[in-house]
């Protein structure tokens, strides 16, 4: 039973390291414009600065491309991810621990995978990866934490 708890643990830090990467991901050129680069951070917060590429962006997609389309996804992923590393470090290879990461995935995987423009930029496999990591991690991580809970009820009845 000390195993199972130890390898959530361990389960905790790799998903701590994951979201983590994928939180600096969000600052990190993801898109070339013009002269320069745009970081989905960069993009999402200060749309007006990024003319080129907004002009690109409606472009391909037609008249009908709002920035507002694609904002929840990296908005819930950047908190998510945020909050995430907070509570996986503070409650550690327990079973609540493993629900921001499982939402931080989730949101990264739906992002990546639904919205076109994010399928343009030049990181869009690693943005990708590590979400589908994030999400397969976490659902590893919860049914781990869920055994050592019920073992442990178990064992005190």
């Amino acid at each position: 039973m000390k195993k199972l708890n130890l390898i959530a643990k361990c389960i905790s830090y790799l998903l701590i390291v994951l979201m983590l990467a994928l939180l600096v991901m969000q600052f990190v050129p993801f898109w070339t414009e013009g002269d320069g680069t745009a970081s989905i951070s960069d993009y999402i917060w200060f749309p007006r600065e990024h003319k080129d590429l907004n002009n690109s962006l409606k472009e391909v997609f037609g008249k009908d491309y709002r920035i507002n389309q694609f904002l929840i996804g990296p908005i819930t992923l950047l908190v998510s991810a945020a909050a995430g590393i907070v509570f996986s470090v503070l409650k550690r290879g327990k079973l609540n621990s493993f629900l921001l990461p499982l939402v931080c995935g989730y949101a990264g995987y739906t992002t990546y995978f639904t919205y076109a423009p994010y399928k343009l930029g030049a990181n869009w496999g690693v943005h990708a990866s590590l979400s589908i990591a994030v999400l397969a991690v976490a659902v590893i991580g919860f049914v781990v934490s869920l055994i050592f809970a019920i073992k442990t009820r178990k064992k005190k009845n």
